[in-house]
């Protein structure tokens, strides 16, 4: 039998501010809907994000995933929603880190960042504190600055 050890590779405990100056929640910690109004940082707004392709830490143009605090993956539906519904990574759960502060280095508390979804959408916060993944180019309601 193999040994499985506890590998982690990314970033935990980060929190995503919007142009709005709120924060995206996970509702409930996961396993429902995920929103961009919140006014300070608590568990629910804070999450892991997982490295997925090859590297030390996430770079430009990094796979990533996003767990809640309780396991919960962000989901980015075909339809253009933005949920924390899923339970394993597929391909709904994948996003292209997108860092606008640093092209080369290695993601830092402070960068602004855009999230590309599976669909080849962009994460956006609304101004009415929704989420979604529905932009197909990146303005400043699809920027978000890293808080670690």
């Amino acid at each position: 039998a193999g040994v499985q050890l506890d590998v982690f590779v990314g970033r935990k405990n980060i929190a995503f501010k919007s142009a709005h100056n709120k924060y995206l929640v996970a509702e409930s910690n996961g396993n429902t809907d995920v929103n961009a109004d919140r006014s300070a940082i608590g568990s629910w707004e804070t999450f892991d994000l997982e490295l997925l392709s090859s590297g030390d830490c996430a770079v430009n143009g990094s796979n990533v995933a996003l767990n809640t605090q309780t396991g919960y993956y962000l989901r980015a539906t075909n339809g253009g929603g933005l949920d924390s519904r899923a339970s394993a990574i597929g391909s709904w759960e994948q996003f292209t880190l997108v860092n606008h502060s640093d092209g080369s280095g290695c993601l830092a508390s402070g960068d602004s960042i855009s999230l590309k979804s599976a669909h080849n959408k962009y994460v956006v916060a609304e101004s009415n504190g929704d989420a979604n993944a529905n932009r197909s180019g990146i303005g400043s309601w699809e920027r978000f600055t890293v808080q670690f």
